[in-house]
């Protein structure tokens, strides 16, 4: 039998299951998909090991296998968690919070912050010593930001981020690599909005210890 009648024959016997998955892998291209996070950069938003669910199509419609863009479904909005790749590595997807969008003025003094003149309302939730946390309020999402006074470099930013571009700073606010030391996001690098832990899990020695707490967690 030839190579050609081969591939025809087994085509011919598998094209159901071909089939779905075609379908399957054009689904999670252009609907959702789901991200594995290695870092600690959202915590305690995220932790190290979550499986993200992603909605690919919160923002655009993309055709599938390709980045190409068929329309527009909305702009991303300040204090949304999403995935993108940055400008400095376009092979790698971040995951942070998007603070500031096209326009707005953006103070950072020592990872507090300020939109357009305002400061980010915040509610303590620790007693502040070198290493505490509080909840911080942005566009009608609450979180907690983690800080680490240890970790903190003095840092004072006074920015506009421009038209077609996006501002992300992670939630564990000294320890992300983010807008902050690689600038700003362009729109066409934006992927996914995540919006619930699908699972966690973390391996110790090859043996994987699952986080039930986290399992479908909202994230906010």
């Amino acid at each position: 039998m030839s190579y050609k009648a081969k591939i025809k024959a087994f085509y011919a016997s598998n094209k159901q299951t071909i089939l779905f998955l075609v379908l399957l892998f054009a689904f999670r291209w252009s609907f959702a998909d789901h991200t594995r996070v290695p870092s600690g950069s959202m915590e305690p938003s995220i932790a190290i090991g979550d499986h993200l669910l992603l909605n690919k199509m919160a923002y655009d419609l993309r055709f599938p296998f390709t980045s190409f863009r068929v329309t527009k479904i909305s702009d991303p909005k300040p204090g949304d968690i999403i995935t993108f790749t940055p400008p400095h590595d376009p092979k790698t997807v971040y995951v942070k919070r998007l603070i500031a969008g096209p326009g707005d003025k953006v103070e950072v003094k020592n990872g507090f912050v300020k939109i357009n003149g305002q400061p980010l309302e915040t509610q303590p939730l620790e007693i502040a010593t070198s290493a505490f946390s509080y909840q911080e309020f942005l566009n009608g999402h609450t979180f907690s930001v983690q800080r680490d006074l240890k970790l903190a470099r003095p840092q004072m930013l006074n920015l506009i981020v421009p038209e077609g571009k996006y501002f992300f700073m992670g939630d564990n606010r000294d320890n992300s690599l983010d807008s902050r030391a690689w600038g700003f996001v362009d729109r066409s690098q934006i992927l996914a909005k995540a919006h619930r832990v699908l699972f966690s899990v973390r391996f110790k020695n090859l043996i994987p210890s699952f986080n039930i707490s986290r399992f479908m967690k909202a994230l906010d």
